[in-house]
């Protein structure tokens, strides 16, 4: 139930701007997610991989951040596909590439991801 809530929490702080969220809530640690991200969850990877974007907890890294979008957009996670199209919109810790950027934006906004649809 708690990992619901939170997921819930994460979601809806990821609406309103488009971006990842600037941070997790106050009961969930990097270190928790780590662990759930290790278990193969995906939106654990993908909250680390925000954490990593934003710095937020956790020195900001983008390679690292690229590498747990990966694995959630390799589950279908349409949010990380969306984090990674940015990454390559704007070439953070990768090659700009805007054929990359719009391939994970299509994915996502196939997905129905609206800001996906948008950057698309």
């Amino acid at each position: 139930m708690r990992v619901l809530f939170v997921l819930t929490l994460l979601t809806a702080l990821i609406l309103p701007s488009g971006q990842a969220p600037a941070s997790p809530p106050i009961d969930i640690s990097a270190e928790d997610l780590h662990k759930q991200a290790a278990q193969g969850n995906a939106w654990a990877q993908h909250n680390l991989g925000v954490l990593y974007d934003n710095g937020r907890g956790v020195p900001q890294d983008y390679v690292k951040a690229r590498g747990w979008y990966e694995k959630a957009a390799a589950q279908g996670n349409a949010w990380a596909q969306h984090n990674l199209g940015v990454l390559y919109d704007n070439g953070r810790g990768v090659p700009q590439d805007y054929v990359k950027a719009r391939g994970w934006y299509e994915k996502a906004a196939a997905q129905g991801n609206a800001w996906a649809q948008h950057n698309d």
